[in-house]
């Protein structure tokens, strides 16, 4: 966005980039707003193997058919991506990137990748969450949120991160899926 807004300002009379489709791999209208910051500038794309003239007719239809091809190739990725991301996650591995809190990243004996275990430490503090959040503390009294936070740092339940564990991360251990073993 600052290279843009910058090139619109005609900041630059050329941008280098390894190749011209890098500029943009959003939909039709994202690269014709690349393209117009470019073209009603005047500003040179500078690649490697082609330099793209704005003023030259034949450049400006190259360009569009290579920006064509990367958004074409990019959606192609994306879907190979997320169709792996699925196969994968069916298959039982965990494809997130950060573990959820009272879990921890082991990797598969039985195959390539990693699942989740539960954390041996943090299993008790995890099934005491959803206890209380359910039934309330010993005397019987009603725990939101905000009470199981305070409850757990008076405990001194830290994150993995070392981090206080916040009424919202209560929250979205109460909401996660992972806790009732999806992936």
């Amino acid at each position: 966005q600052a290279l843009l807004s910058a090139v619109e300002s005609g900041v630059y009379t050329g941008v280098i980039v390894n190749d011209a489709d890098r500029l943009s791999r959003g939909d039709s209208i994202e690269q014709g707003m690349v393209k117009q910051a470019f073209y009603s500038t005047g500003t040179l794309i500078i690649t490697p193997f082609k330099t793209y003239d704005p003023a030259d007719e034949s450049d400006e239809d190259f360009f569009d058919i290579s920006m064509f091809f990367a958004r074409f190739e990019y959606r192609k990725i994306n879907r190979r991506m997320q169709t792996g991301r699925a196969r994968s996650a069916a298959e039982g591995n965990w494809i997130g990137t950060r573990v959820p809190i009272g879990y921890i990243r082991v990797e598969r004996k039985d195959r390539r990748g990693y699942t989740l275990a539960p954390d041996p430490e943090m299993a008790g503090i995890i099934r005491s969450v959803f206890r209380w959040y359910a039934y309330g503390d010993e005397a019987g009294n009603d725990m939101s949120s905000n009470a199981i936070s305070d409850r757990l740092y008076a405990m001194g339940v830290r994150s993995q991160f070392g981090n206080e564990i916040t009424p919202d991360h209560v929250r979205r251990i109460l909401q996660s899926t992972v806790y009732i073993g999806q992936t």
